[in-house]
């Protein structure tokens, strides 16, 4: 009888969470190109630019993102490559987050992704239907590539760190070891 109540407990939860993470997916909102490309300082005062498929509303920030500021490309657009990149063109906006490489790039731009998720000043609209999400809200094929791109990027970078900091940790033992021997050698 333990058993049977105990099945039934996961069963509701289950049930709750499958309802609560439905219930979140539906409240997230779908953005349409047409409709960003309308948040472009020019045709409304409402600034938003999208990184990574996530639409934020920048308008706080009009001395950066503004008519004739360093970073006008991104508003109305999805110009994630721009972020990492540097390229600030036409060509450089519409490159294809999978042609990035190495894939480290790819873990500096979720890391300016966190900077608007993270900001008081910028605030999350929704998530752009087009390459990332699809018109449901849905992460696609593509962004399931992106992610899976970001994450190799993540372990190359903290194998670099590991390495880097073993290669200091000897150094300093080295370092320790010599200024130990010429002590010795003064006695």
């Amino acid at each position: 009888m333990i058993y049977c109540g105990n099945l039934q407990s996961i069963a509701v939860v289950s049930l709750l969470l499958f309802l609560s993470c439905t219930t979140i997916l539906a409240a997230v909102r779908v953005v349409t190109l047409d409709e960003l490309q309308t948040k472009n300082g020019k045709d409304s005062n409402e600034m938003w630019l999208s990184i990574l498929g996530e639409v934020y509303d920048v308008s706080e920030g009009k001395q950066y993102y503004g008519e004739g500021s360093p970073y006008n490309i991104f508003l109305g657009r999805d110009a994630s490559a721009s972020f990492v990149t540097g390229n600030f063109t036409e060509a450089g906006a519409k490159q294809s987050l999978l042609e990035l490489d190495p894939p480290v790039k790819l873990t500096q731009l979720d890391d300016w992704k966190k900077f608007y998720e993270d900001s008081d000043k910028y605030h999350f609209v929704g998530v752009l239907e087009g390459d990332l999400y699809d018109k449901d809200g849905k992460p696609t094929d593509e962004m399931t590539k992106v992610q899976e791109r970001i994450a190799e990027g993540r372990a190359e970078r903290e194998r670099k760190k590991a390495e880097t900091d073993r290669k200091i940790k000897e150094r300093k033992e080295k370092d320790a070891a010599k200024k130990e021997a010429e002590k010795v050698g003064e006695l």
